[in-house]
């Protein structure tokens, strides 16, 4: 498998689809802030802090595709179904990894876990559809 084809196939769209979503928190960051907040900068994430979410939603992401969402995928590409059924095992991954820091920690807030799985649910069928967007522009 080429480099090239990895790069422009696997981790340019997780990386743009990384950049929208954390963009849009940038964004609502800076342009609609409170304004008695104004003076109190430990308030507000650094660019640094959005740089860094970018990062680490986009490693652990474009690993996970390039080993284990090419093999449910390569069965047939066309399939809407393996698409749900990557996007599961990618929110099931993920939600692993959550729950084995939070144990490192020793603190686990079990509420939360529903909601994050269906956005990482959500996330992963958005980089489904931006990597077949991206395979039928640079093929």
């Amino acid at each position: 498998m080429k480099i090239s084809k990895v790069l422009l196939e696997t981790v340019l769209p997780i990386t743009i689809g990384a950049l929208f979503i954390v963009g849009y928190f940038f964004i609502t960051d800076k342009v609609f802030r409170e304004p008695e907040l104004e003076d109190c900068e430990s308030c507000f994430p650094s660019n640094l802090d959005y740089l860094k979410n970018v990062i680490l939603i986009m490693i652990p992401s474009s690993f996970y595709q390039m080993i284990i969402g090419r093999r449910i995928l390569k069965r047939n590409e066309n399939s809407f179904m393996l698409n749900i059924i990557n996007s599961f095992v990618f929110a099931i991954f993920f939600i692993v990894i959550f729950v084995l820091i939070n144990l490192y920690q020793r603190k686990i807030e079990w509420d939360f876990y529903p909601v994050i799985f269906l956005s990482i649910f959500f996330l992963g069928l958005f980089y489904s559809v931006l990597m077949k967007l991206c395979r039928k522009i640079f093929a």
